[in-house]
C-alpha cells in the first residue's frame, strides 16, 4: 500500500465520521425545535392564564372595594339606628312623664 492508499482510506473513514457526527446533530436539532416548539406552546398557555389571573384578581380587588364601602356603610347605618332608637327611648320617657302630668 502506498502512501495515497492510506490516506485515502483515512479520508474516508473522517469523511463516514463527518456525516455520522451531521446526522447525529440533525436529529438532535430536530429534537431540540420539537421541544422549543412545544415550550413556547406551554410558555404561551402560561402568560394567558396569567392575564387570566390579573384580570381575576383586578375583579376581585374593586369586589373588596365596593365591599369595604359598603361594610363602612352599614356600620354607619347600625350608629345612626342606635342614636334613633335612643331618641325614641327619650320621647317615650317624655311621653310618659307628660302623661304622668310632669313637664320637661
Amino acid at each position: 500500500e502506498d502512501v495515497n492508499d492510506k490516506s485515502f482510506i483515512s479520508m474516508k473513514d473522517d469523511y463516514v465520521t463527518l456525516k455520522t457526527t451531521l446526522a447525529d446533530l440533525q436529529s438532535q436539532l430536530v429534537l431540540t425545535q420539537s421541544q422549543v416548539h412545544k415550550y413556547t406552546a406551554m410558555m404561551n398557555q402560561a402568560q394567558e392564564a396569567m392575564q387570566q389571573l390579573k384580570a381575576r384578581n383586578i375583579e376581585l380587588e374593586k369586589r373588596n372595594a365596593k365591599f369595604d364601602g359598603l361594610q363602612k356603610r352599614n356600620n354607619e347605618l347600625k350608629n345612626e339606628n342606635s342614636h334613633v332608637r335612643k331618641l325614641l327611648e327619650e320621647l317615650k320617657q317624655r311621653q310618659q312623664y307628660q302623661k304622668r302630668g310632669g313637664f320637661l
